[in-house]
């Protein structure tokens, strides 16, 4: 195919050298629309880029929330567990005395 090409660029046959612009045409517009589909593609992966980095973004965003509501429900729970103490020993403290009593007054009967 090479030494086709030579030979048509050498001689003087203006149908080959016709033949060969025509084939220089087509492979110009054929990288014409490479190139724009390059081009294209490359948009296309910004946008694809740009998408990407807003999720991790908000990924981000959304992974500190979430550090802040187990925070703030590990806080509840402990406020919770004091305040259930703080109930049980005067309950604990009248089932004692009302124990006492029940056999302060079983042993008088």
């Amino acid at each position: 195919m090479y030494n086709k090409i030579r030979t048509i660029l050498r001689g003087d046959n203006s149908m080959d050298k016709e033949v060969l612009k025509m084939m220089s045409e087509m492979l110009d517009s054929k990288l014409g629309a490479l190139d724009s589909k390059l081009d294209n593609n490359a948009m296309l992966l910004e946008k694809l880029k740009t998408k990407v980095d807003k999720n991790a973004l908000e990924i981000e965003t959304i992974n500190n929330k979430l550090e802040i509501i187990a925070e703030v429900q590990q806080n509840i729970m402990e406020q919770t567990q004091i305040q259930i103490q703080e109930i049980m020993e005067p309950l604990c403290e009248d089932v004692s005395l009302i124990k006492g009593a029940i056999k302060h007054i079983s042993n008088e009967v």
